[in-house]
C-alpha cells in the first residue's frame, strides 16, 4: 500500500486499544470521518454478529510489544 492509498498517514496518528478490535475500528472511522482523509462513501465496515452477538474468531491473541498494535 503507497502513502497515497493510505486513509492514515501513519500508524501513530490511530488510536488503539488493546484487546477492543470493534473500538479500534469505530476510532479509525472517526479519524476518517473528522481529518476526511478519504470520501466515507468510498469505504465500508462490516461488524460481523450473531443473535448471541459474539462469534469466535481463531486464532486470536493479545499483542504482547508495548505501543504496538
Amino acid at each position: 500500500m503507497t502513502a497515497v492509498d493510505r486513509i492514515t498517514s501513519s500508524r501513530q496518528n490511530c488510536v488503539y486499544t488493546s484487546c477492543y478490535c470493534e473500538e479500534n475500528v469505530w476510532k479509525l472511522c472517526e479519524f476518517v470521518k473528522t481529518e476526511r482523509t478519504t470520501p466515507l462513501e468510498q469505504l465500508f465496515v462490516v461488524f460481523i454478529s450473531n443473535d448471541k452477538r459474539m462469534i469466535q474468531v481463531c486464532p486470536q491473541w493479545a499483542h504482547h510489544l508495548q505501543g504496538e498494535p
